[in-house]
């Protein structure tokens, strides 16, 4: 009797441990299975409620190039749409996938690629953006830092200098201002400047403080009809005794007495993306940000958030107009 009892209590502790394997294996898989399905729940209220848009989220187009950025060094021009940076398709510029910003910020090379449509140019064109990874001005800044901002804040992300063409309007003539004697006034959009496009208006900035005050022909378009103004920026008049580096960079350079807002900035859609593709779209984010932390790119475990910078991400977010269905997206991911 005693080898059969010993061989059925074998049995009985095999059967035994192997339901407890499949309940561990359950319990393991149980756990990304729901965070898949509460993920697709929300992508359906996404699909459902939409996403909100602005036109300018969408442009790939370049609108400003800095004056002293890695892309100033390259053979990129204002006007270029971005296609592919490395190969990666770009779809937009800001944002967590396909955008300029993280194919940038994520690859770990030091010369970019850049494969874009130029006007006037039948095929795309390719040009090398040489941007080191961790020796940008923006590097060199951090490096300066203390310790304590060091160990609490997030080193800066790679970039080379470039920012998307935006639809811009005047918005303010200061009086008496070089912009007011010029003849310009609000609702006016500057089309160009000594006969270049502008594309954003930070681009009238920095060929203002840069021009040495030099007269600039301006093309304008106001309702249905296009002028032809002469603007001469000028240095103002010191109006305070500040001596921090902002206030003497602004008494310093030469200033139009302009200010601008983005044309329409309620110009919003609501983008109702396929749930599915969606998911994709954020699995592959989750990947590439994985991908960008084991890289020698400027992607780092500094850059991640706990908890914490969660809730305050959502705390952001419920500030907007569109603050529940911004909600929404961003609990897809």
């Amino acid at each position: 009797m005693g080898p059969a009892v010993d061989t059925i209590a074998g049995l009985v502790d095999l059967i035994v441990r192997q339901a407890q394997g499949r309940d561990r294996f359950i319990v393991a898989f149980a756990g990304p299975l729901f965070s898949a399905l509460l993920a697709l729940f929300f992508a359906v209220l996404v699909s459902f409620f939409g996403k909100p848009t602005h036109p300018a989220m969408l442009s790939t187009t370049i609108g400003r190039i800095v004056p002293e950025g890695a892309a100033a060094k390259s053979d990129l021009r204002l006007g270029d749409r971005i296609l592919k940076i490395d190969g990666t398709p770009i779809t937009t510029f800001f944002g967590p996938s396909g955008s300029v910003q993280w194919a940038v910020a994520s690859s770990d090379r030091d010369s970019l690629e850049f494969e874009v449509e130029r006007p006037g140019v039948p095929t795309p064109v390719k040009v090398v953006v040489e941007a080191p990874i961790g020796k940008g001005e923006a590097d060199v800044k951090w490096a300066e830092e203390s310790w304590w901002t060091r160990l609490w804040g997030r080193p800066p992300f790679r970039m080379v200098g470039i920012s998307p063409a935006r639809d811009y309007r005047v918005e303010e003539v200061k009086e008496n201002s070089p912009g007011q004697l010029a003849g310009l006034k609000k609702g006016d959009q500057i089309l160009s400047i000594d006969g270049k496009p502008v594309l954003d208006a930070t681009v009238i900035w920095d060929l203002a403080s840069t021009g040495g005050g030099k007269p600039m022909a301006l093309e304008v378009k106001r309702g249905s009809e296009t002028l032809q103004l002469t603007l001469t920026p000028v240095k103002p008049e010191r109006t305070s005794d500040r001596t921090d580096k902002a206030a003497v960079e602004f008494f310093s350079k030469p200033q139009t007495g302009l200010a601008f807002m983005i044309a329409n900035p309620d110009d919003i859609t609501l983008d109702k993306p396929n749930p599915f593709k969606l998911i994709y779209t954020m699995a592959a984010t989750s990947l590439s940000n994985l991908r960008a932390l084991l890289s020698p790119s400027s992607v780092s475990v500094a850059h991640m958030s706990g908890p914490v910078g969660i809730m305050n991400v959502y705390y952001n977010i419920l500030q907007d107009k569109y603050a529940w269905n911004m909600v929404l997206y961003f609990s897809v991911m």
